[in-house]
């Protein structure tokens, strides 16, 4: 079948309306994506004897978004669980902390830290729960890590040096391990800081952790305490 340039135009102009429509109505839908009512806030466990235990609570008001913030949420409430289930232990307790809580167009983060102590001994962790908004995803420590332009053994080698550049240690004591439990995206979602754990070993004593920030853009090491932790 052939068709003149007049009559193509007249389909043309038939056609048009609807298909100003059917990109009006995607651009209203792409817009209401991005604007969903997701939220990350601190709330306060009821402990009945007055100890300031807080915790994150993420929220949203979109289907679409429930299955990753409950996946976060599910696993706040297996360390509230725990850190319930502890306070009728004699012999174990535990703390819990949020330390750093915020949002941005396309980013909830909160990271929270804790404590389990045991026969007198306690082992400090650190968690960072992240929500990507715009691709509906958890983003976690890997995905950190990538967007730091780093893998694993890059930054535990840098962390181990700079930590003895700082540190002194006694010819029978060494560093044990390194990990990367955290970090918190700046305002752009590139990666700023990573948590990291620092184990240290001596010859027949309990081992002991620190924790330190470390600052991606400049390479440096700082205590964690110093960013408001309340960690060794």
């Amino acid at each position: 079948m052939y068709f003149t340039k007049s009559k193509i135009a007249t389909i043309i102009r038939s056609f048009l309306p609807l298909l100003l429509l059917t990109a009006a109505v995607c651009m209203t839908a792409c817009t209401e994506q991005k604007h969903y009512k997701s939220t990350v806030e601190i709330i306060t466990i009821d402990t009945k004897d007055g100890e300031d235990v807080r915790i994150p609570k993420f929220s949203t008001d979109h289907e679409s978004e429930m299955k990753e913030l409950m996946s976060l949420n599910d696993q706040v409430r297996d360390l509230e669980n725990q850190y319930l289930a502890l306070r009728s232990d004699p012999d174990s307790s535990m703390m819990l902390w949020t330390q750093v809580i915020g949002s941005n167009t396309d980013y909830l983060q909160a990271t929270v830290s804790w404590y389990l102590e045991k026969s007198g001994v306690r082992d400090y962790n650190i968690v960072s729960l992240v929500y990507d908004k715009k691709n509906n995803r958890i983003f976690n420590n890997n995905d950190a890590l990538q967007n730091a332009g780093l893998t694993g053994v890059e930054l535990s080698t840098s962390v181990g040096k700079k930590f003895l550049s700082i540190h002194s240690l006694p010819e029978d004591e060494y560093i044990k391990s390194t990990e990367m439990q955290g970090f918190a995206l700046d305002e752009k979602g590139d990666t700023a800081l990573i948590y990291m754990k620092v184990i240290l070993k001596k010859a027949n004593r309990e081992e002991e952790q620190f924790f330190y920030v470390y600052h991606v853009d400049s390479q440096s090491l700082t205590p964690a305490s110093e960013s408001g932790f309340s960690l060794p």
